[in-house]
């Protein structure tokens, strides 16, 4: 997109509000949107808005981006927020002990980043435990959920019943040539001997003999299989 397309379109925006804008306004909404539009959506974005009468006010940059991803088909920022203000209501724990709880974790896990941000800008767990000041908490949620989604558009609102998982931490890993022989190992010690070669932050586990017909059996199976090179 060339700046006088782009030019073309943000001088319509202008007149449509009796603020057309300066040769400097120009040159930085152009520098901040080039990037995120092509001339031809740019050019019916522009037109549309002018249409809609979305704006009685010459826009921010921000409020230009809102715009642009309505445009695109996204629901806009503040309707999104209320669902997921909703969402995080639904997403606390009850115990009969305590009662509902929220957590940081819980809500990002079940709602998104941006949601779990705002839970905390909203006062976190003591806030939503109460109905005292349910309007501000609202308030305060909405619009810390709306800035971080604008600034972070990976972060929005997780598709309900999907949950944001992280992979546990591996402290040691066992390669297969490794992992034979230790069996080779324990295959060749009497059945009651305690001492067993093991790897370097590996976890030693006090079995009972159930634990140990248990473990002879996986032994026997294992050694059964043919076993490759480690990688």
């Amino acid at each position: 997109m060339t700046r006088e397309e782009f030019s073309e379109g943000l001088t319509r925006i202008g007149i449509a509000v009796r603020q057309p804008a300066d040769a400097a306004t120009q040159n930085v909404y152009f520098d901040a949107l080039d990037d995120q539009t092509t001339a031809e959506e740019w050019g019916a974005f522009c037109r549309a808005m002018v249409v809609a009468g979305r704006w009685k006010f010459f826009p921010a940059v921000r409020d230009v981006l809102d715009a642009l991803r309505e445009f695109r088909g996204a629901p806009p920022l503040e309707q999104e927020a209320v669902q997921a203000y909703e969402r995080v209501l639904e997403a606390g724990a009850y115990t009969p002990e305590g009662g509902t709880s929220w957590t940081f974790r819980g809500v990002r896990d079940g709602c998104g980043v941006a949601a779990a941000e705002a839970f905390i800008a909203a006062g976190g767990h003591a806030a939503f435990v109460t109905s005292w000041d349910e309007a501000k908490r609202r308030e305060r949620f909405i619009a810390a959920y709306a800035e971080t989604a604008r600034c972070a558009p990976e972060t929005r609102l997780l598709p309900a019943g999907k949950e944001q998982k992280a992979l546990p931490a591996v402290d040691h890993y066992v390669a297969a040539g490794e992992a034979a022989g230790l069996v080779r190992a324990i295959a060749a010690l009497p059945e009651a001997q305690a001492v067993v070669p093991r790897p370097k932050g590996a976890t030693i586990v006090h079995a009972d003999e159930r634990r140990l017909d248990e473990l002879r059996r996986q032994r026997d199976a294992i050694m059964a299989e043919p076993v490759g090179e480690s990688a």
